[in-house]
């Protein structure tokens, strides 16, 4: 750090005499002998909804995609950062394009928030967060976190089977208002299961017209 040895101003407040004086700083990276082994990792991949969407396919919501990234290596890392975000067939909902992250020194951790506004009404959404980066060396550094969300709009399922359940009652009502025709078949027809006795003792009497004893002889056969 770099400080001017002269005050540059004076400012007072509260009866009291405050000299600024304007310092600049530079950071120094030192190399020392050693392996070097660059690590990360992600944790606490998060989805927040802030507005929830209702009629599907044709709102959307939206919500916040915070994460957390740890250094556990012993050298400084500033990784290239990317968000997938897929459905419930793992089809592609939001690809966002993100900067880079910020340099992440050896043990420090950092929470970022990345802005989400298509969030769907009805799906299994599934947030992966991955980072690429090499370090000073040369060496590949990867990590990767995911997070599992479900948006189901119960308003919107719930009018729909309320609307569904009047359509049924409408129908069993209208059905048992409606007249049902009674179908009769006449007698003696090929729906009748039986002979009936009339006609019995119609073909009898034609029967016996032209001798008794056949008469009395097919009567005894019925």
């Amino acid at each position: 750090v770099a400080v001017n040895a002269q005050a540059e101003g004076v400012q007072e407040s509260d009866g009291v005499t405050v000299g600024i004086k304007r310092a600049v700083g530079t950071r120094i990276y030192t190399r020392i002998l050693g392996p070097l082994t660059p690590s990360l990792s992600i944790t606490d991949v998060t989805v927040d909804t802030l507005e929830k969407a209702q009629i599907p396919f044709l709102q959307q919501g939206k919500a916040t995609i915070s994460y957390t990234v740890v250094n556990t290596g012993n050298t400084r890392i500033s990784a290239n950062q990317a968000v997938l975000i897929t459905g419930l067939f793992g089809q592609t909902i939001s690809q966002p394009t993100l900067p880079k992250a910020p340099e992440i020194l050896p043990g420090e951790q950092i929470t970022l928030v990345q802005p989400w506004d298509s969030v769907p009404a009805f799906n299994q959404v599934r947030v992966r967060v991955e980072f690429q980066a090499t370090d000073v060396s040369g060496q590949e550094v990867f990590a990767a976190g995911d997070a599992t969300v479900w948006y189901v709009p119960w308003l919107f399922l719930l009018g729909v089977a309320l609307v569904i359940a009047a359509i049924v009652a409408w129908r069993r009502w209208r059905d048992r208002r409606t007249p049902q025709a009674v179908t009769t078949a006449p007698l003696g027809s090929a729906g009748t299961p039986f002979p009936t006795l009339a006609g019995a003792d119609t073909a009898s009497a034609s029967t016996g017209g032209s001798s008794g004893r056949g008469r009395s002889g097919s009567h005894r056969k019925d």
